[in-house]
């Protein structure tokens, strides 16, 4: 998975590979895991993620900007 070659960027995790977590994984899989049948287009094209402070969510967000810019394919 794309996500699990970043790294941290701060704090004592800086360096350090970013592990997704259970609920993290559960987000990854949502948004990019269901694709439609016939078109190949994802189920999602927009969501909402809400958790509670310090629980990664601007590492987790700056890892599907990378995957969007570099590796999903669109032009």
């Amino acid at each position: 998975m794309f996500v699990a070659h970043m790294r941290h960027t701060k704090t004592h995790w800086a360096k350090k590979l970013f592990n997704l977590t259970p609920y993290q994984a559960f987000i990854i899989y949502c948004i990019f895991g269901w694709l439609m049948a016939g078109t190949g287009y994802r189920r999602f094209s927009k969501a909402y993620i809400r958790t509670p402070r310090k629980w990664g969510k601007s590492e987790l967000a700056a890892a599907i900007g990378n995957y969007m810019l570099f590796a999903d394919g669109e032009p």
